[in-house]
């Protein structure tokens, strides 16, 4: 041990530079694995956006036009979720359509339609199409009105 020669100052700075070096690369891997697993789980939610699976009604055996619906000829399925409009009857709402008459023949595994029951009324009140531009047609309505009403009074 007594053999050795004392390290130079350039020796011990050239030690320090590998460890400096090293910390470096170390942390900017760390940071390259990070954004990729960020930029991976980002590309994930986007590419299933719209495919998360809801529960909607079905009818579970083959019934003729006229048959009445009752819960066991009634089951849930899952379907992605941007195929899913309010026309499509959801599990939540079964009790409406239990007691009504079917209008069309369906086959095991279609999905209910509220337009496909004898008695059928929109499943939101106030947003079919007729509904809403009445609404519309009598609001313009109403606004002319009060226009010409106070265009008079001055």
């Amino acid at each position: 041990m007594a053999d050795e020669a004392p390290k130079t100052s350039g020796q011990m700075g050239m030690g320090l530079g590998v460890i400096i070096g090293l910390s470096i690369s170390l942390g900017a891997g760390l940071l390259l694995l990070i954004g990729g697993l960020m930029y991976v789980k980002h590309e994930r939610r986007a590419v299933r956006a719209g495919w998360n699976l809801v529960p909607v009604l079905v009818i579970a055996d083959d019934v003729q036009a006229g048959t009445v619906i009752t819960y066991d000829v009634i089951s849930q399925r899952a379907v992605p979720e941007q195929f899913v409009t309010t026309s499509i009857a959801r599990p939540d709402r079964a009790n409406e359509l239990v007691g009504k008459r079917i209008k069309v023949p369906l086959k095991a595994g279609d999905l209910l339609l509220w337009s496909e029951f004898d008695d059928f009324k929109s499943p939101t009140p106030g947003c079919d199409a007729i509904t809403v531009l009445t609404e519309q047609l009598e609001g313009a309505k109403n606004q002319c009105a009060q226009e010409r009403a106070s265009a008079g009074q001055r």
